[in-house]
């Protein structure tokens, strides 16, 4: 909230691709919630590819700090 306008811009695409990574994180939890332990194991890669999308996201962000 504090940054110049110039400093929320450049960072604007990147604030985008974590919110992006935070969306399909939260989609891929509550698709787990609703599954049953078989269905766990077949989106046990999904989620670590998504966690993983999620965390490149936010280091990504934080570089540009």
């Amino acid at each position: 909230a504090d940054a110049s306008d110039a400093t929320k811009e450049r960072l604007a695409p990147y604030v985008e691709n974590v919110r992006d990574a935070r969306d399909a994180a939260a989609k891929k939890l509550g698709e787990l919630r609703n599954s049953g332990e078989t269905s766990w194991e077949s989106l046990q890669g999904e989620v670590e590819h998504v966690w993983k999308t999620f965390k490149q996201s936010v280091n990504n962000f934080k570089s540009q700090l």
